[in-house]
């Protein structure tokens, strides 16, 4: 075995409002993808945020997502012009936390890998 290199996951906290999170779940619930239907069921973020909010008697929730959550989460937004009557929209939004959080991957990474060579 030979160590190759270091890899510097990102995370990102996010601060949903509870019409926000309650539109998150509503899409999760419709999307035809079962990894995205799962992140509202029990195990899921998009539940955990969920008891978080309710247990707190809160308005919002600051969450920490993964990448690999907030790409989840960006994948099941693409739908979210399937819930009729929400005006909520944070796929845009959400795609371009994305991006930032792909853009200090890459920095972080190749940063820690040129030191390495």
């Amino acid at each position: 075995m030979k160590r190759l290199q270091y890899e510097y996951a990102v995370s990102v906290r996010l601060k949903f409002s509870r019409e926000e999170l309650d539109h998150c779940i509503a899409v999760s619930g419709l999307h035809y993808d079962g990894v995205c239907q799962d992140a509202s069921k029990c195990g899921g973020f998009l539940y955990g945020m969920k008891n978080v909010i309710e247990i707190d008697k809160a308005d919002s929730v600051k969450w920490t997502l993964t990448a690999r959550e907030l790409d989840t989460l960006c994948k099941i937004l693409e739908c979210e012009h399937y819930v009729k009557g929400s005006t909520v929209r944070l796929h845009d939004d959400l795609v371009a936390v994305l991006r930032e959080a792909n853009r200090e991957w890459r920095r972080r990474n190749d940063k820690a890998n040129q030191t390495e060579r």
